[in-house]
């Protein structure tokens, strides 16, 4: 059977602040600012917040098909 939809998580380090919005990620760290436009593919982007342990993840849903 074909795979339709892989997942994939990364950790956000401390220090860097992330955005999302209509699939335009913007990362700005301690060094520099960079924006990137993902229209063109079929990603879904998550911002994932744990506000209990303080953890943020970002989810990358990559579809197929």
């Amino acid at each position: 059977m074909k795979m339709i939809l892989s997942s994939e998580t990364m950790e956000i380090p401390d220090g860097v602040a992330m955005k999302v919005h209509a699939k335009v990620i913007e990362v700005e760290g301690p060094r520099s600012k960079l924006t990137h436009d993902c229209k063109h593919i079929n990603f879904d982007f998550h911002l994932i917040k744990d506000t209990v342990i303080g953890k943020r993840e970002l989810k990358i849903d990559s579809w197929f098909g």
